[in-house]
């Protein structure tokens, strides 16, 4: 944007879920801190508009169609290109079910819970991640680099999980 008119320029947050309306709600809230998202709702989806785009941030659950968060998050690591992007794992899913998730190296990683906090909470980070705090308005401390609240849904998440691990044996 014209830096001479003293305008900043404005973030591209990629938000990859498979819930619209979770999405819709995560893209309202990051418009009100003037953040420009990009949507894609499965893994490969994102990874093609990761490549065309460069966002500043991407924000994905780790349960997609496609290819699953956690491939995903590793399609971006080996990508000399993306690799610096930072990363906002957002999930329903439990901490135990999936032993590899601090070797992803995702910058934070924010459970699903009540709508309202949940969505505060990703704007936050994102923009914690995304803008220094000298450039942020009344700027907030810094987020946490790993959070493990406690988990929403926790028995619904696990059938899920499990009915995917079946589904993955069946194909292999």
């Amino acid at each position: 944007m014209n830096a001479g008119r003293g305008l900043v320029s404005v973030n591209q947050v990629l938000i990859v879920d498979n819930d619209r309306a979770f999405v819709r709600m995560i893209e309202v809230a990051l418009a009100r801190r003037n953040f420009e998202t990009l949507v894609a709702y499965d893994g490969l989806q994102a990874l093609e508009i990761a490549r065309e785009r460069r966002p500043d941030c991407i924000v994905l659950d780790l349960i997609l169609p496609k290819v699953g968060g956690d491939r995903l998050i590793r399609y971006l690591q080996e990508d000399r290109a993306l690799c610096r992007i930072p990363v906002v794992l957002v999930s329903g899913a439990l901490l135990e079910e999936r032993p590899f998730l601090p070797e992803l190296n995702v910058q934070a990683l924010i459970p699903k819970g009540p709508l309202e906090p949940t969505i505060a909470n990703i704007v936050n980070t994102v923009e914690t991640l995304v803008r220094p705090p000298e450039a942020v308005e009344g700027s907030r401390p810094s987020a946490p680099a790993l959070r493990e609240d406690r988990l929403t849904s926790r028995r619904l998440v696990v059938e899920l999980l499990e009915g995917r691990r079946h589904y993955e044996q069946i194909f292999r």
